[in-house]
């Protein structure tokens, strides 16, 4: 199924994190076929998931916001989530797996 043309996933990775399809660097894992200016997405529900921050740190324009510790694939992580405050609003920066106690 479609996930979207390109001027609607551009629309929401500005809204939500200040970039545009162009500016993706690691898109192996993304379907696009440029015949319909499409992306395609083979999963059997949608899931946005959730963050929900148990600690964080400002540093100037960014913060740093961290849950708890989980069990991953690769043991023991704890996810930072990295936003980035730009004219009145935040942006999603970066998203990341870290070992757990990595400070």
């Amino acid at each position: 199924m479609p996930m979207g043309n390109r001027t609607a996933v551009d629309e929401t990775l500005e809204a939500c994190a200040g970039i545009t399809s162009a500016d993706l660097k690691n898109t192996g894992w993304i379907l696009y076929l440029p015949d319909y200016d499409a992306y395609y997405n083979f999963t059997s529900d949608y899931g946005p998931g959730w963050f929900e921050a148990a600690e964080g740190v400002r540093d100037g324009d960014t913060a740093r916001l961290r849950p708890e510790a989980l069990w991953h694939e690769e043991g023991e992580v704890v996810r930072e989530l990295t936003p980035r405050e730009e004219d009145g609003r935040w942006l999603i920066q970066s998203f990341r797996f870290l070992p757990a106690g990595n400070g």
